[in-house]
């Protein structure tokens, strides 16, 4: 029998283990074992006969070279034996160990294939291919892209229409902000004459007639809101006291009234206490002691708080939405559920019309790096939010705090217009303008140490002050006599000056006062406790009617836990249409991704090459059985660097926005689940570029829906552990540590430390709370990258090594997303219990 080799021909004896390259005409070749002698699938043996003894298959010494190949990790270019088995080579497949037979146009064929595997319609397979080449991913995700972009410019065009359609209004907006003025009071204040007698405090009213006030606008939707009942709603409170855990007392004895349907300023020096009194008075903070009443009734302002309204010193808008779409989100949710959406539309649009806010309606509220509306426009807004509600009373905390002395005065008149619907206005207050403080109806001075100095009308307050002994200076073209020396010590009123100004510097200790060389802020509360009328707590006066109404009316307000999680996801997806810019910048980060993984891959046909089964484990190469474990690794760290910082954006930037929001009685429940499925559209785009261009590059030998679903299970698990860090973090802080954080969920795939190693060092739980590591099982240890290779490589063996459970691809899902979840479950908790105070 002669053989065909690269060196020569041989004349071989009729018995087993002849034919070796390195000494044909020897017996050197070792026999396959007789159960063996059979060519197994997935091997090529052309010259085995099974009738025939000496063609039976056997295992030869390498010669030099190649098995300075197989040690290298490559594959001998020829068999080593006439009658060695060879492994059916990449890009053919042997049907029986008789036949090799060249891979199909259409089809792929891998290493030890006995069958063709059909190439997906969007794939190219020319004839010999390894893996196909699967362009269906770049091909979806580029169409998702031009009909985002599409509907993204169609959404644009729409928006500009509006809001240039809203400059036509604006001739009657500004008509409408002069209209704010309808109130507005001429005071002549109490002052004391030559003869010692006092002129009666005249107020008058500059009331413009022919036309509807702006407030009118509302009168009808307020009837209908508080269901035909004339509400109106006061506190009273006595002796409230707040004391810091230091023993620091902030409030001390506070007690007094603040009347239904009035428009109340609470003043005093910095410090004294009156942002603290009323967030006492609302029930934000626990007082250490002391009443309140409402109608008198004993009762706590939390009960009420849907028909309440709170408006921070600070704006808090969501920047990215528009005017109007701001203020409907907030009459969505906290509107009857028995209105229909037309009437809360109609709603809106008047208070956008009683506020002049008609010409931005449809502007973006912007923030420091874009364009947006004004100050004086923020702060309209934010009492619109809290308009929306048909609340009986609004709180306000320093409202006119860093606005210019025109739209500060602008947004006093709209507060006390709001009083004409029954509103009661209660408003910490800094230093007024004269325009501005003679707008109140009383006014709560709280003096150093948190005490009363003055509760009563603004209109004799200064009255009150001169009959303490604090003087008057007459009307003088002098510099001197017009304008407050602070250094000579002699702060006093004058005939045309502020009186507000003067009175904060009263409570601050620096008022002149002839008749006393000094008044401390003691001796002013001292003076107060002396002179001031004792609040009426008599408990037959209490208006029980107002609490049944009331708690009937916080009952039917606000939309249903379900309606309110449908209107957070529409509008975290309006934030994403404004912000679109972000969305793309993700994707191509995704996308760069996909491109840098495949590059790395690239041209290398099959990622795994395992020891060849017994019998033949001897004919094996170099295993390469760590390019799949470390490709899952990589792919943690891609995932974390692409997808960790825009996670921590979904809630980080938001706080402020959820603290307000749970403090109006929005559901809690219903924000987080909005905010967290509106992520799924975004992670899901960006998992589908990384995915289908690294599928597109490496062509790994499984389908393209297993690799999206564990591209698509790690970006979920970096979401939600992004999500975790935005809860506990500060928000400058946030993107790093979730790279971070993320980075190590992806050193926990079990590609080294491995999964073996961890349960040696009774750590595995760190691993088996890792998505990457359930991640990591599916795509490239147990079932996907090796079981294909089951037929040639001992896998089991691969599996071994690292440790892992083979053949439970639904498990590995089903907790990967587990884990996912559970973090979104424990960010949840983390936004709700912390900060507590903040929501109250």
């Amino acid at each position: 029998m002669s053989l065909e080799t690269p060196f020569e021909s041989f004349t071989l004896p009729n018995s087993s283990g002849y034919g070796c390259l390195m000494s044909p005409n020897r017996q050197i070749g070792i026999p396959v074992p007789l159960v063996e002698y059979k060519c197994r699938l997935g091997f090529y043996c052309p010259n085995t006969d099974l009738n025939k003894e000496e063609t039976l298959p056997v295992i030869c010494p390498p010669t030099p070279d190649c098995g300075r190949t197989r040690l290298l990790g490559g594959v001998c270019n020829v068999t080593q034996g006439l009658y060695e088995p060879q492994v059916c080579p990449a890009g053919y497949y042997c049907p029986d160990y008789k036949q090799k037979i060249k891979c199909p146009a259409g089809s792929f064929c891998i290493t030890g294939s006995i069958e063709p595997k059909p190439c997906h319609a969007l794939a190219s397979c020319p004839e010999g291919t390894v893996s196909q080449t699967f362009y269906g991913g770049i091909l979806l995700f580029a169409l998702l892209d031009v009909l985002i972009l599409i509907s993204y410019l169609i959404l644009k065009a729409k928006e500009i229409k509006l809001r240039n359609g809203s400059i036509t209004a604006t001739i009657s907006s500004a008509l409408n902000v002069l209209r704010f003025f309808k109130p507005k009071q001429k005071v002549n204040v109490a002052k004391s004459t030559a003869e010692g007698r006092e002129d009666e405090v005249v107020v008058e009213d500059e009331v413009l007639v022919g036309e509807e006030t702006s407030v009118d606008l509302l009168v009808d939707a307020f009837t209908r809101g508080l269901q035909n009942h004339k509400l109106s709603i006061g506190f009273k409170f006595q002796d409230l006291e707040f004391t810091l855990k230091n023993g620091i007392q902030i409030l001390s004895g506070v007690t007094g009234e603040i009347g239904a349907g009035k428009m109340t300023a609470i003043m005093g020096p910095s410090g004294a206490g009156k942002t603290t009194f009323m967030n006492v008075l609302m029930g934000k903070v626990n007082r250490s002691s002391g009443k309140l009443f409402v109608n008198n009734v004993e009762t706590e302002m939390h009960k009420f708080k849907k028909i309440i309204g709170f408006v921070a010193q600070e704006d808090i808008l969501i920047q990215e939405l528009t005017v109007r779409e701001n203020i409907l989100h907030s009459a969505k949710v906290r509107l009857p559920r028995s209105w229909t959406l037309k009437q809360k539309e109609e709603y809106v649009d008047n208070i956008i019309e009683a506020l002049g806010l008609t010409a931005v309606a449809h502007n973006r509220i912007g923030d420091e790096t874009s364009r947006g509306i004004s100050g004086g426009q923020r702060k309209r807004v934010n009492i619109a939010l809290e308009l929306a509600g048909i609340p009986v009373a609004i709180f306000l905390d320093e409202p006119t705090s860093g606005l210019d002395s025109t739209a500060a005065l602008q947004v006093a008149s709209i507060l006390r217009n709001l009083t004409n619907l029954g509103i009661t206005i209660v408003s910490v207050i800094h230093q007024p303008r004269i325009e501005i403080f003679e707008l109140f109806t009383d006014v709560l001075m709280i003096a150093p140490g948190g005490e009363t100095a003055y509760l009563g009308p603004v209109s004799e307050a200064k009255a009150y002050f001169q009959r303490l002994g604090f003087e008057v200076q007459s009307i003088s073209t002098s510099f001197s006599t017009i304008f407050v020396d602070v250094d000579a010590d002699s702060i006093q009123f004058t005939e045309s000056g502020n009186p507000a100004d003067i009175m904060m510097d009263i409570l601050s200790g620096k008022g002149k006062n002839p008749t006393r060389a000094t008044v401390t802020s003691a001796d002013l509360v001292k003076e107060w406790k002396n002179t001031s009328p004792m609040v009426d707590l008599d408990p037959t006066s209490a208006d029980e009617e107002f609490i049944k109404i009331a708690s009937s009316l916080t009952k039917e307000r606000g939309a249903t836990t379900l309606t309110q999680t449908y209107l957070c996801l529409m509008r975290s997806f309006s934030q994403q249409y404004a912000t679109i810019s972000g969305l793309y910048l993700e994707l191509f980060v995704g996308t760069f991704a996909g491109v840098l993984m495949g590059l790395a891959a690239f041209n290398v046909k099959e990622l795994y090459r395992g020891l060849l089964i017994w019998p033949y484990t001897q004919l094996s190469s170099t295993p390469i059985s760590y390019t799949p474990a470390l490709v899952a690794l990589l792919m943690g760290i891609t995932s974390a660097l692409a997808s960790a910082p825009s996670g921590v954006k979904v809630f980080g930037e938001e706080k402020l926005i959820f603290w307000r929001e749970s403090a109006a009685g929005h559901s809690r429940f219903a924000y987080y689940m909005g905010k967290t499925l509106s992520t799924l559209p975004r992670i899901a785009l960006s998992a589908l570029h990384f995915s289908s261009m690294f599928y597109y590059l490496s062509q790994p030998v499984f389908g393209f829906a297993v690799l999206y679903g564990v591209i698509f299970m790690k970006f979920f698990g970096v979401y939600g552990l992004s999500s975790v860090i935005s809860m506990v973090v500060a928000r400058a802080n946030g993107p790093l540590l979730a790279v971070v954080f993320s980075l190590f969920a992806a050193v926990f795939c079990g590609y080294g430390p491995t999964i073996r190693q961890a349960k040696s060092w009774n750590i595995l739980f760190l691993w088996e709370i890792s998505f990457n590591k359930w991640a990591a099982e599916i795509l490239c240890k147990c079932s996907k990258y090796i079981r294909p290779y089951d037929l040639i490589y001992s896998t089991d063996i691969t599996v071994g090594q690292y440790g892992y459970t083979i053949n439970r691809n639904g498990v590995n899902f089903a907790v990967g997303f587990s884990i996912g979840v559970l973090l979104r479950v424990i960010a949840f908790v983390l936004l709700v219990f912390m900060n507590k105070s903040k929501q109250r």
